[in-house]
């Protein structure tokens, strides 16, 4: 079992190398699945820095909401 665990953002730039054929994405969610890993899946229409801000925008909020209320606390930038 992979050491990662939980949910992970997926990032699938279909404009990269070879690209990744639609048909290849539900064997790619499965694979990761069966290693413990929940997949949330991103299609890029547009650059990688736009994905990679909204996936870390995500987990920081979800990481905020746990915290809330708590004595515990995001560290420093």
């Amino acid at each position: 079992m992979s050491p990662i665990h939980g949910e992970s953002t997926l990032i699938l730039n279909p404009a990269s190398g070879k690209g990744t054929e639609a048909s290849q994405v539900p064997e790619i969610l499965k694979l990761l699945e069966d290693e413990g890993i929940r997949p949330r899946p991103m299609v890029l229409k547009k650059g990688i820095q736009d994905a990679a801000r909204n996936a870390l925008d995500g987990t920081v909020s979800s990481v905020a909401s746990v915290l809330a209320g708590t004595d515990g606390a995001m560290p420093p930038k």
